[in-house]
């Protein structure tokens, strides 16, 4: 598979062709060899067999030195990278919170593309061993995407026995850790759908809608 041109990521997302944008890695030793030496990732012929033989940081160096992304791309992959995402999700999840907006305000206070709460990058930077971001770093592409994976990750990895644990990573990341626990308790073993267990319209339209997006 051939990854779109550099700059088609939010368009094919606005016409729901996010499966064009399946991020897959190919011979991890020449990709990064021609990643690093300029090549854009238009021009790679990537599959998804070798993904899980990377070094997260390596890999997202890489893609944070490679020519012919946008600084939106390249931070989502880089994101993505770190926290072995399919970028897809990210884009998807961008989409939703800010329809990829980097300066975009929430009215309870989120912040950026990715609508990162002050309370969650404090999270972050206390479980990293980062620095607190202020309000201004947040709006910073890269760092944005970053929370956001790392939060996403938590989500999925809380919910890592379930057969299909992305909606209820989904719903963690809307409404909060305690909130998606207690409606995957709810939830039969058996069954995959969180959606009639969460009360709140707003995260059931939430999860459906990037769900949906991602099939």
């Amino acid at each position: 598979m051939r990854l779109p041109p550099p700059m088609l990521i939010r368009t094919l997302v606005c016409i729901l062709s996010l499966s064009a944008f399946s991020m897959v890695i190919r011979r991890h030793h020449d990709f990064d060899r021609r990643l690093l030496a300029g090549t854009s990732l238009d021009e790679l012929r990537l599959t998804e067999a070798h993904w899980e033989t990377y070094n997260p940081e390596a890999l997202a160096r890489a893609f944070q030195r490679a020519k012919g992304l946008s600084e939106t791309d390249r931070g989502i992959l880089r994101a993505a990278a770190l926290y072995r995402l399919d970028p897809r999700l990210l884009v998807a999840v961008a989409m939703r919170e800010s329809r990829m907006s980097q300066q975009a305000r929430g009215a309870a206070g989120e912040i950026g593309m990715f609508q990162i709460m002050p309370n969650t990058a404090r999270h972050w930077a206390q479980v990293t061993g980062n620095p607190v971001p202020t309000e201004p770093e947040l709006f910073d592409v890269n760092l944005n995407a970053e929370i956001s994976a790392w939060y996403l990750r938590r989500g999925l990895d809380a919910f890592a026995h379930r057969a299909n644990p992305l909606p209820f990573a989904l719903a963690y990341y809307n409404a909060g850790p305690s909130r998606a626990q207690a409606w995957e308790r709810q939830t039969p073993e058996n069954e995959q759908n969180i959606l009639p267990y969460i009360p709140f319209a707003s995260t059931r339209e939430y999860v459906r809608v990037i769900t949906e997006a991602l099939q």
